[in-house]
């Protein structure tokens, strides 16, 4: 097992900028890695921000493709690709502060830095003077003789931020927490921020054998020259909104003090006599008190700020889907080293206060869910219009279509093997019978830890169902070798599997050797709440056994090791049973349906962030697809819409020809040629002293009907019906009227009772 992690920080100060020459060997510009922008102003602008330019780097470490070897001191290199997930990371937290993301790696600070690297791994600590502080470390020395003097490793290391235990864009994100003991003036976070920063460089070591990671980031010289855009106030976290993960809080925070550093930086800014104070507003609450501490003041370290801690971290309040926490912040007495105010600084006095809030939220929800609205009855065979709530960040939309079916389901792991289990070991088998414990037929399902370093152990039921008020999740569980730190969980999913959250989990309970440790007889869970926050969504549950990356764990794949479980069991639920998934354009506002048969469907969406991020779907909309009436096929088939509206409408002529289009479509005419005559329309004809009135509909056109009206006048009010007839075995209508006085109008009225 390997050690925990020292989790070691260090930071450079300096007073003033370094003086060596440019280097003008730049990286080529990554539009994914700088040069990006996005808006904290409003929530959704922040969580596009992250998903699109933060998580896009948390593949840093397969992306790394290290060619050195630590142990024979060779700084080896990186690949393009990690140096632009490192410049994406850094750039990232910029924008989020509100400065331009435009720092830009050279090739030869990535290679100073990467010497930089090496000895920190080498040596197994930190030291902005390497070549002083270790001077017989082996890749020291291999450094001064390939570079001379005290060599590139000891220059960068001067100028940097320096990491061990973390690397990469890792060592980013903890340089941006900047926790632990000796980081009271946040050092590194004010050099990464710094909004005169223009050039860095970048080393990487991942970890070797007994050799740990480590980072060293160059944040010191080729400084912007002076101007508005340097001098500009850099609060962290931002004024505005940031995703709770990015906020030093109890969750990230680094464990040596869990100390939760918050900081306001201005160049021209003296915060030595400056005080803090803040205000938690969750909800629709009343404002709270958060006890804070103001760390040592500490200038000379990129601006001048002020650090102040969080005295209790259940002041930060982790967000739910539902709420978003805001605080507002005061710092006070703030006077100037020189120049004016800048805008946001109000006099108070003789010093200044400045006044702005955060508000965290939780990037995995979304405030607005995607909803589909339209048609409660399409059509079958006919396309209908449903519309979209999408939103203008959106990356991508999809919408899926399924029907439902009540269900109370129980996943075993009998064979064959069930076709509803995503099988995720690979190390061994999952489904496993005697010698290992079964509660139920003759096999279980089994998680055990191949070892640190292996991928999460799990397994995931490919049911898409929607639970219900009342819905209870059933299963049985039991322990073998499992020691406290590694867990067992329940986890449900409601986007599809992108995203898991924890519903249930069991620590293991042993860390001895011996098998008399291990439970003797099955555990069963039988919760009436676990799926209590699903209710009405459609969700995906899988099994993990989960363990830090630092142990201790049984890395032991046998039947002696692991959790085993057995009968799953979901009830009062419904399966949501897709027909379809449809991918639109991220700019689509509307999806087009079109039923196959007649039944009940059931329509959700789903909205992706940053071409990285699927969310939730959308509450469920349920229609019941009909079969149209024979006037909705004609108007579909002519006009393209069903509708009985604009000039698909009943009285509407749409060819100009004089007939209205119920006309056209009860005499098999074409609306959009106009065709006048036709031998099925009314025809009038004399038979001794009768006027005879004959028609023939057209056999499709069914449910209409039709009045022969006559009058001596065509005023209005002056029509009344005349009996008609219908010849057998014709279809044509025919009505008889005596001729009597000077004239007499006849005419037909077609009329469509449903209005369809």
């Amino acid at each position: 097992m390997k050690p925990p992690s020292p989790t070691r920080f260090g930071y450079a100060i300096f007073l003033g900028c370094l003086t060596n020459a440019t280097f003008l060997s730049l990286i080529s510009a990554n539009p994914e890695a700088v040069g990006f922008v996005f808006s904290t102003d409003t929530r959704i602008g922040a969580q596009a921000g992250y998903f699109r330019h933060y998580v896009p780097s948390e593949n840093y470490a397969a992306n790394i493709a290290f060619t050195g070897d630590v142990d024979a001191s060779n700084p080896g290199t990186v690949s393009v690709t990690h140096l632009n997930d490192c410049q994406r990371r850094i750039n990232y937290y910029r924008v989020q502060a509100g400065l331009p993301g435009d720092i830009i790696f050279t090739a030869t600070k990535n290679a100073k830095s990467q010497w930089s690297a090496l000895i920190m791994s080498n040596e197994g600590n930190l030291s902005h003077q390497p070549a002083i502080d270790f001077p017989g470390n082996a890749s020291v020395m291999a450094d001064k003789a390939a570079h001379g003097g005290n060599g590139w490793g000891n220059q960068a290391a001067g100028v940097g931020n320096l990491s061990i235990g973390t690397y990469g864009p890792g060592a980013v994100s903890s340089f941006m927490v900047d926790g632990g003991f000796g980081n009271e003036a946040a050092g590194h976070r004010r050099w990464l921020l710094n909004p005169a920063a223009s050039e860095m460089g970048m080393g990487s070591i991942p970890s070797q054998g007994s050799y740990w990671e480590s980072s060293s980031i160059w944040v010191i010289g080729d400084f912007k020259p002076p101007s508005a855009a340097t001098t500009k106030i850099v609060p962290w976290p931002n004024a505005g909104y940031i995703p709770y993960s990015q906020v030093p809080n109890p969750v990230n925070t680094v464990n040596e003090d869990g100390l939760m550093r918050w900081s306001c930086a201005y160049t021209k800014g003296n915060f030595s006599a400056a005080t803090v104070a803040m205000t938690r507003t969750t909800g629709a609450g009343a404002p709270a008190a958060v006890a804070v501490t103001k760390e040592p003041y500490s200038s000379g370290v990129g601006d001048n700020s002020i650090v102040w801690k969080i005295n209790n971290g259940g002041s930060l309040v982790v967000p739910t889907p539902t709420q978003d926490i805001s605080y507002n912040i005061v710092v006070a007495g703030i006077s100037l080293t020189s120049g004016s105010p800048p805008i946001g600084f109000v006099a108070s006095g003789s010093t200044y206060q400045y006044t702005y809030t955060v508000t965290t939220f939780d990037e995995s929800s979304l405030t607005t869910p995607m909803t589909v609205t339209g048609p409660a009855n399409p059509l079958v065979g006919i396309t209908s219009a449903y519309v979209l709530n999408q939103l203008p960040e959106s990356s991508g939309v999809r919408v899926r279509v399924g029907s439902l079916s009540s269900s109370s389901w129980t996943e075993g792991a009998e064979d064959p093997a069930p076709s509803t289990i995503i099988d995720g070991p690979t190390a061994y088998t999952l489904r496993q019978g005697s010698p290992g414990p079964v509660a139920a037929g003759s096999k279980a399902f089994h998680l055990a830890i191949p070892s640190l370093d292996a991928p999460l152990q799990s397994f995931t039921i490919a049911r898409d169902f929607i639970p219900s008020a009342s819905s209870r999740l059933q299963f049985k569980n039991r322990f073998r070798f499992l020691t406290t730190a590694t867990s067992l969980n329940v986890e449900a999913s409601t986007n599809g599997g992108t995203q898991w959250k924890r519903i249930w989990s069991r620590n293991g309970f042993t860390d001895s050797g011996s098998s008399s440790s291990w439970e003797t007889s099955f555990q069963t869970v039988d919760s009436a709440t676990a799926l209590d926050a699903y209710a009405g969504k459609i969700v995906r549950l899988r099994f993990t056994l989960s363990v830090p990356s630092t142990g201790p764990a049984f890395e032991d794949v046998s039947t002696n090791s692991g959790a085993y479980i057995d009968a799953i069991t979901v009830t009062n639920a419904q399966d949501f049973n897709t027909i379809s998934t449809t991918e639109l354009a991220p700019s689509a506002t509307t999806y087009q349906f079109t039923p196959p048969v007649a039944g009940t469907y059931s329509l959700v969406s789903q909205m992706e962030l940053g071409d990285t991020q699927w969310f939730a779907y959308g509450p469920l909309t349920t229609v019941t697809a009909v079969a149209p009436a024979a006037i909705q096929t004609w108007r579909n088939a002519h006009f393209g819409s069903a509708l009985n509206s604009g000039i698909s409408s009943d009285t509407v002529d749409a060819d100009l020809d004089g007939l209205p289009n119920l006309v056209e479509f009860a005499f098999g005419l074409n609306p959009a040629s106009a065709q006048a005559t036709s031998a099925n329309l009314p025809t009038v004809t004399r038979s001794g002293s009768n006027l005879i009135f004959s028609f023939k509909p057209d056999a499709s056109a069914t449910g209409l009907t039709y009045t022969v009206q006559m009058s001596p006048t065509m005023q209005a009010g002056s029509w009344t019906p005349v009996p008609h007839s219908i010849a057998p075995g014709t279809g044509v209508y025919s009505a008889s009227v005596p001729i009597s006085g000077p004239r007499l109008m006849l005419r037909l009225q077609v009329s469509n009772p449903t209005g369809l």
